[in-house]
């Protein structure tokens, strides 16, 4: 839905997902394409406050920090820091836990 629609991602301000029935989360049930997941993660400029976790869609937000400019909350939950590699390009990220 976000992917192909870019207003509608442009609405979205707060993104905060369940941890257990997450959709994007990868299943042998569901086989999300790649380009769907980086899609949807271009349109949703606008966000502000999100809770993200290891699939491709939230990778692809945490990769990209610098491409969200409202975004001032992030929770991240199932990643190891150690494993991620982080950009250093500044952000305006006022909370990470």
């Amino acid at each position: 839905m976000f992917s192909s629609n870019h207003n509608l991602g442009a609405f979205v301000k707060i993104f905060h997902r369940g941890q257990d029935n997450d959709p994007w989360r990868k299943s042998p049930d569901i086989d999300i394409d790649p380009a769907v997941s980086i899609a949807a993660a271009q349109n949703l400029k606008h966000l502000a406050s999100a809770h993200l976790g290891p699939n491709l869609l939230d990778i692809q937000i945490i990769s990209n920090l610098q491409n969200y400019p409202h975004l001032k909350d992030l929770t991240i939950h199932g990643i190891d820091p150690e494993f991620y590699i982080w950009n250093n390009a500044p952000t305006s990220l006022r909370s990470l836990k």
